[in-house]
């Protein structure tokens, strides 16, 4: 499966010291050259790492910079690269990788199917790439930063914490 993501996501999971983690499912993960060049900046090496793992650069063609230009007046308070991931995910029928709040918000409002990081872990947890312990304690890491680096719904973090206690 095809995912655009938004940059937010691979910070979660380098906050954590897990950004591998995500490549081990069999999914294609994708983001507009634009936005690697320009926001995948800090960490320093996030970007070269983050591509020697498999993310897939795409260059915009121009249907997806119709629907950059749509969402650009439709929706101001998206940033232009947040436009340009959901551009790619609407326009090639791709999940929306993010946890930003507005992004996921216009997202569904555009039928676009949004997924974020407690989704990727989930989906490394049922298929069998993390252990219960190795699950917890990635919940557990989260939790700590977040509402710092990491800006998740705490009820959701507690809720998986708690199903597995």
């Amino acid at each position: 499966m095809y995912i655009s993501s938004d940059t937010n996501i691979w910070i979660d999971f380098k906050t954590i010291n897990a950004i591998s983690l995500p490549f081990k499912l069999q999914n294609n993960y994708v983001m507009s050259n634009d936005a690697i060049q320009d926001e995948l900046l800090s960490p320093y090496e996030l970007k070269d790492e983050l591509l020697c793992l498999g993310l897939i650069p795409i260059n915009l063609d121009d249907s997806d910079l119709l629907l950059v230009y749509q969402y650009g007046s439709k929706y101001t308070q998206l940033s232009a690269y947040d436009t340009f991931a959901m551009a790619i995910a609407k326009n090639r029928n791709y999940i929306l990788l993010t946890g930003d709040g507005n992004l996921r918000k216009v997202a569904l409002a555009e039928g676009v199917m949004v997924r974020g990081t407690l989704w990727i872990f989930d989906e490394l947890f049922s298929n069998g790439y993390l252990t219960k312990i190795e699950y917890l304690q990635y919940l557990k890491e989260i939790k700590k930063y977040n509402g710092r680096q990491i800006r998740l719904p705490s009820v959701e973090i507690q809720k998986r914490i708690d199903m597995l206690k």
